[in-house]
């Protein structure tokens, strides 16, 4: 199996006290400059103590909101052969009021100094019936994502971060896939395909595994957390977030429960209010 790291294709840099003796050979070095450059924090490794809280909640959408819109995949026959009726886009996926592929993460300063291990189990993005499956993934830096196909047809992920080098590749029917690993965290990196243009889905690269996306019943559930003082906060790719602070104390469990507004809350909707 191929393996790809985002730091693979980057070309090579200078250490910190490399850079800091080609200054100061070069006339360039700040006066009173420290030739040890300037260095990360220091984070504290995390480790579990029994004491560790949970949240879960429900992401409910209020309004009228209309069907998800139709997609044409008439431009490869091995897309269409698996849909007996028109399929959708999963932009936008609402059923008896609850949001699907929310994107719910807690943040703290506490969370900021603590250090996560990532886990040693790859997550999956997979191309499946010609969509991004899930639509929504998220994983922790220095995580192994593993890309698959599952179709009987080419696919291709084009990953589109700001923090870290693009990425594109194709992958044929059949494959092994290959992995990713992203080595900075960054909220929704897109992937898309050159090949279909509605598969279309995100990346959430997150420092701490805090972190859940809801389920067809708008459901979420975040565990493992060291009791202290949090804010929840909620992403959609279609509707504007929401964020709303929560205490827990040892082996505590709280609900959080947010509710959007249809089309008030809508990013696409010509009466949205302006965002921040």
């Amino acid at each position: 199996m191929d393996t790809f790291s985002r730091t693979s294709s980057r070309r090579p840099r200078l250490t910190t006290a490399a850079a800091f003796l080609f200054a100061a050979l070069a006339g360039t070095l700040p006066f009173g400059a420290d030739a040890g450059g300037p260095q990360r924090p220091t984070k504290t490794p995390y480790k579990t103590t029994g004491d560790e809280a949970r949240i879960a909640g429900v992401v409910s959408v209020e309004g009228e909101v209309p069907p998800p819109r139709e997609i044409s995949m008439g431009a490869d026959p091995a897309c269409v052969a698996q849909y007996r009726g028109d399929p959708t886009f999963d932009d936008l996926v609402v059923k008896d009021g609850r949001l699907t592929s929310a994107f719910v993460y807690v943040q703290s300063s506490a969370l900021e100094r603590l250090e996560f291990e990532p886990p040693q189990t790859a997550a999956v993005l997979e191309r499946r019936r010609c969509r991004t499956v899930p639509h929504v993934l998220g994983v922790q830096v220095g995580q192994t994502v593993r890309v698959l196909n599952g179709d009987r047809t080419i696919h291709n992920y084009n990953f589109h971060p700001t923090k870290s080098d693009p990425f594109n590749r194709s992958i044929a029917p059949s494959s092994e896939g290959f992995e990713v690993k992203f080595d900075e965290p960054e909220m929704a990196v897109p992937v898309k395909c050159n090949q279909h243009p509605w598969e279309r889905g995100y990346v959430m690269v997150m420092t701490n595994p805090f972190f859940a996306v809801t389920d067809k019943n708008g459901a979420f559930m975040i565990e493992g957390l060291p009791p202290g003082d949090y804010e929840v906060v909620l992403w959609h790719e279609r509707l504007k977030g929401r964020a709303a602070k929560v205490s827990v104390g040892r082996r505590e469990f709280r609900d959080v429960n947010f509710t959007l507004k249809f089309p008030e809350d809508d990013r696409e909707s010509p009466a949205k209010s302006p965002q921040p």
